[in-house]
């Protein structure tokens, strides 16, 4: 498989075989996307990094943590 983006402004993330999202149930961005979990070995593997995405009263994104 060809080689993927992994370097965004600045944030990479680590090789990973597996995505979960976890969505904004209520409130600022509801149903947006509110966490990517990246993980190796599948998704019971580890975890090898994790993206929270902010959003604002209007339901836009404003800022996204890397940790």
């Amino acid at each position: 498989m060809s080689q993927l983006v992994r370097d965004t402004s600045g944030l990479s993330i680590p090789t990973h075989d597996y995505l979960e999202f976890t969505y904004v149930s209520s409130g600022n961005g509801a149903g947006e996307i509110s966490t990517i979990t990246y993980k190796t070995g599948g998704s019971s593997g580890t975890t090898v990094a994790v993206v929270t995405m902010a959003y604002n009263s209007d339901d836009k994104l404003t800022s996204l943590t890397l940790a």
